[in-house]
Parts: C-alpha cells; sequence; structure tokens
C-alpha cells in the first residue's frame, strides 16, 4: 500500500507561510553531492523509495522542503504553495489517499522555473513531462498519469507530511539525483555535510588505485570481512 495513506487531512486542514530554511552555503555544498554519499554520512535510512523516480535524466538538485498534502486527486494546495515558494525551495508533494491524477503539470513546470525553485518531488502521479524535460526543471515523481485534478481542498502547507516512505518536516533539506531521493533532517545537516564530505573524499583517493587495476577488495581490506563469515576459499574448480 502507498505510504501516502500514513498521511491525514483534518478538515479543512491548515497552511503556515513559514518555514526554517537552512544556511544556504550547506545547500550549496549538498547541491555539489551525490545521494549515495549522503546516504553514507548518515546514521539513519531516510532515502525515499524507488518508486519516486526522476522525470528528468541527469537532474540534481538540493533545498529544503517545503510541504505539501494534498486530498487525494486535488492540487490546490500545490498551486498555493507555488506563492509561498521563494527560490531554491523543493516543493514536496504528497496525498491522503492513493491516486491516479496529476498532482504536478505544465503549469505548476513552468511557474516553479520561472521562481527559481530548486525542483519538486511528487509521491504520485505527474503529468507534461515534455515541459519538464524542456524546461530541464528537475521533478521526481512515483509515475506519470494524463489524468486531470481537482483544486478545492482540503489540504495543508508546511506541515510534516509522509513521502516516498520518510517522513518529511518543512525545512528539512532534500538531495534528489539519478539514484533516488534523500530527506536530511534540518537539525543534522552540519553534521552529515561533515561526514557525507569525507565519505566522498575517500572514494576520490581510491579512483587512481582502481584506474590502475586494484580492487576495492583490497583497497578496503575487505579479506577481514570474509575471514570473520567463515566463508572457505578454494583454489580448485568446482566438481560434483
Amino acid at each position: 500500500m502507498p505510504i501516502s495513506t500514513q498521511n491525514q487531512i483534518l478538515p479543512p486542514g491548515v497552511i503556515y507561510h513559514e518555514l526554517s530554511r537552512p544556511n544556504s552555503n550547506w545547500v550549496a555544498a549538498f547541491a555539489e553531492m551525490g545521494v549515495a554519499d549522503v546516504h553514507e554520512g548518515m546514521s539513519i535510512d531516510t532515502v525515499m523509495l524507488p518508486e519516486i523516480r526522476p522525470i528528468l535524466t541527469g537532474a540534481h538538485m538540493a533545498g529544503p522542503a517545503l510541504t505539501v498534502l494534498c486530498a487525494a486527486g486535488d492540487a490546490l494546495m500545490v498551486h498555493r504553495a507555488l506563492g509561498l515558494s521563494r527560490p531554491g525551495d523543493v516543493i514536496v508533494v504528497s496525498t491522503d489517499q492513493p491516486t491516479l491524477s496529476a498532482m504536478w503539470g505544465n503549469l505548476l513546470t513552468t511557474s516553479a522555473h520561472a521562481r527559481g525553485l530548486a525542483g519538486a518531488v511528487v509521491d504520485g502521479p505527474v503529468r507534461d513531462t515534455p515541459s519538464i524535460r524542456t524546461t530541464r526543471f528537475p521533478v521526481w515523481a512515483r509515475c506519470v498519469s494524463p489524468r486531470r485534478s481537482t483544486r478545492k481542498g482540503p489540504g495543508c502547507i508546511n506541515i510534516p507530511i509522509w513521502c516516498g516512505g520518510v517522513l518529511v518536516h518543512p525545512g528539512d533539506l532534500i538531495v534528489a539525483d539519478d539514484d533516488g531521493v534523500v530527506v536530511v533532517p534540518a537539525g543534522q545537516i552540519e553534521d552529515i555535510l561533515d561526514k557525507a564530505r569525507e565519505r566522498g573524499q575517500r572514494e576520490i583517493d581510491m579512483l587512481p588505485h582502481l584506474a590502475k587495476g586494484a580492487t576495492p577488495y583490497e583497497i578496503l581490506g575487505m579479506e577481514k570481512a570474509l575471514k570473520a563469515a567463515g566463508i572457505p576459499e578454494i583454489l580448485g574448480k568446482y566438481s560434483d
């Protein structure tokens, strides 16, 4: 069952205009990192489900989450949230029930691109994918569907929501690339940044050795793990 069913709206909902945004230097630093490095720098698993995939291949984004909880099939809150957004924000959209109606489309893409948003993550369908690719606006979504949505409500803006299997708070840092989407909790951004940098540098330092034919098994000393697991190595070949 899609994780969006964990979301609940008490009609008519609520809209908070403000959110705490992280230091812009931190955001810029994460924008240079891959999702895998960020994930490796964390002690918790906040990678969204693999069903949340990029519409625009090769895109990368990092920015604070402006969270949007919609009634299934109704995009009124997404349109309102766009008007509350600032350059660099990532609009994160989920619904209270699964839906086949598109929760993001050409109108939102065009406006979000013009307003300088970093991107959008939609735990649900999106449509007008040629517009997303033409404008090169980064969007990650659960699926694609041409079906229309309504604009009546209810819904909420800037409250904690479940998106892609992860609880996202307003102001959490969203980092996404072709590998997927990871959520960096606002209170841990600086610590995770340092650890992710260390992890990324270790890989960079390994690359010259790997390019000469060395293996990760050798460089990282994985023989210790093999011995600890008690797996025998036999010089000969297998025979019945």
